[in-house]
């Protein structure tokens, strides 16, 4: 069985400032640049997440069935459903007051249960791939039955009839990926040549995502581009947790999950004040747009989660997704 693997909050730092940024360059509309990095981060970003998150979820299932199916639903569907309302309500509101992306409807809060609001989606795919483990693993404890249902799931995910179900099938072979890689040790055996790997997955992720770009994307390039990415974040990132100076990425990563529950919120708000002054800068929205998501999250957190202590989880115990 795997053990805590240093870099991981390295490389969840890195995957959340990814998806930060990520939705600041989607927001700028007809700006080449900005839609080829927005293409290019989309390509392996949530991807990685999920193969993070399937690292220690062996570690949780060990606890016993019950306290698995408990934890996930304090760690994921608490903030999922919370956040969810509380997101959506204000963008209801605001579009009555004025004009917003992404207008949420009162229809749109009913159908939260079964059909989630912007990004939020993450928490519920997750929470559906741990579900889909949990029973498959029951069948077959070394996996392979697991390994094959996902890739089935990754073939038919773009078939399936709701949104929720194509993404979660499209996530779950990275999450099953990221089990066996910690439960079988291949973190050792990487370790052993990292600085290589490091070097041959920037060529090919620099090679792979010049023919998406100009060429366009197909099956099968999808979860390639998705792979050598990982690769190039996991190698990059045991690389940096050897640097003393770097320890602000590896906070980042352990607040990644209220940097992706808020920081939509704050990076909007920043946008409308940005307009309101006459910022005209596609590098400035940028620019603030991330700083803002990330740093305000944090802040929101600090001055708060003493006070409110559920704020974006069930209980006050320090709780962690990979846990």
């Amino acid at each position: 069985m795997g053990q805590r693997l240093d870099w991981v909050d390295y490389a969840k730092g890195i995957g959340i400032i990814l998806v930060v940024v990520g939705h600041a360059l989607t927001n700028i509309k007809g700006n080449d640049f900005c839609n080829g990095a927005a293409i290019v981060i989309y390509t392996f970003h949530m991807p990685l997440f999920f193969f993070l998150s399937g690292l220690f979820v062996q570690k949780s299932i060990n606890k016993g069935d019950k306290e698995f199916i408990v934890n996930k639903i304090k760690v994921l569907l608490y903030p999922y459903f919370v956040w969810s309302l509380i997101e959506g309500s204000i963008r209801c509101f605001l579009a009555n007051k004025i004009t917003i992306q992404n207008a949420v409807t009162t229809y749109d809060l009913l159908l939260i249960p079964f059909k989630p609001i912007e990004h939020y989606w993450f928490l519920y795919a997750l929470f559906l791939c741990m579900l889909m483990y949990l029973v498959l693993y029951k069948v077959d404890k070394k996996c392979f039955i697991v390994l094959a249902f996902s890739v089935a799931c990754y073939v038919i995910a773009n078939n399936m009839p709701f949104d929720i179900i194509r993404s979660c099938f499209n996530m779950f072979m990275f999450f099953v990926i990221g089990s066996i890689y910690n439960r079988y040790n291949f973190d050792v055996k990487v370790h052993e040549f990292n600085r290589s790997l490091f070097v041959l997955a920037s060529i090919a992720f620099v090679f792979l995502e010049i023919i998406n770009l100009t060429s366009g994307p197909f099956f099968s390039s999808r979860f390639i581009i998705a792979i050598v990415g990982i690769l190039l974040i996991l190698s990059l990132s045991k690389i940096l947790c050897l640097i003393s100076g770097l320890r602000l990425l590896e906070y980042i990563g352990r607040m990644s999950m209220p940097i992706y529950l808020f920081h939509v919120l704050f990076a909007v708000t920043a946008r409308f004040f940005l307009k309101k002054i006459g910022v005209e800068s596609t590098t400035v929205f940028i620019f603030v747009e991330s700083i803002i998501g990330i740093v305000m999250p944090i802040l929101f957190v600090l001055a708060l989660e003493n006070k409110v202590p559920y704020l974006y989880r069930w209980n006050t115990k320090k709780i962690n997704i990979n846990n």
